[in-house]
């Protein structure tokens, strides 16, 4: 089957997406859970920063085993420089996956990751967690349907088609373990990712066999 693949304004565009629609509610109260982590809201933007470096650190030294992050919280970051730190962040990681050539590779604990790869698993992050804010803040979020239907493609081949599940956003957000479907019970949080090139895709659904490291 064809895919679109990913692009370098996919990260760009999550992380202005991701700001864009908290900026508003910085009057809120953050310190409530993020919908269903354990984290609070505060702290779940924090891990999105994180994130986006730790991806740009491995994609940048195309590591093969894991390398210390460059950035680990900053509890005395305000709301709105964490949300600026968001586009930094994924600024940062788009231009180091720009630079990768496609055989380059950088160590996920889930698999050598490409480019294309490391952008989606960016994008992922953003997206999934600004949706666990926006519920911890009782709003609601979703994304672009073209943006989630090209990261579902690529970290998650084993996500219903869309022939099962129109709603690509919605299929997103049962790969990565947040909603059930008519079709699917929700997925346990062993639910993982497709972080090699699809082509070394084994044909079956990826699950987490060790608790994630940044716990």
């Amino acid at each position: 089957m064809t895919r679109a693949p990913m692009t370098p304004d996919d990260l760009p565009a999550a992380a202005s997406l991701c700001r864009e629609t908290l900026a508003p509610w910085l009057d809120r109260d953050w310190s409530g859970p993020a919908g269903d982590l354990e984290w609070s809201c505060r702290r779940t933007l924090d891990h999105i920063v994180d994130t986006q470096l730790f991806l740009a650190g491995n994609a940048a030294l195309r590591s093969t085993s894991r390398v210390l992050p460059p950035r680990n919280g900053d509890p005395e970051a305000d709301l709105p420089r964490l949300l600026d730190t968001v586009v930094t962040g994924a600024t940062v990681l788009e231009r180091v996956c720009a630079g990768m050539e496609p055989e380059e590779r950088g160590f996920h604990p889930a698999g050598q990751a490409d480019a294309e790869g490391f952008r989606a698993q960016g994008c992922a992050e953003i997206l999934q967690h600004t949706y666990d804010i926006a519920n911890g803040l009782g709003e609601s979020f979703r994304a672009p349907d073209g943006l989630s239907d090209r990261i579902v493609a690529r970290l998650f081949p084993w996500a219903p088609a869309e022939a099962e599940c129109p709603d690509r956003w919605e299929a997103l957000l049962w790969a990565a373990g947040r909603i059930a479907l008519p079709s699917r019970e929700r997925l346990g949080p062993d639910w993982w990712i497709q972080a090699a090139p699809l082509a070394e895709w084994g044909g079956e659904r990826k699950v987490r066999t060790m608790p994630p490291s940044w716990r």
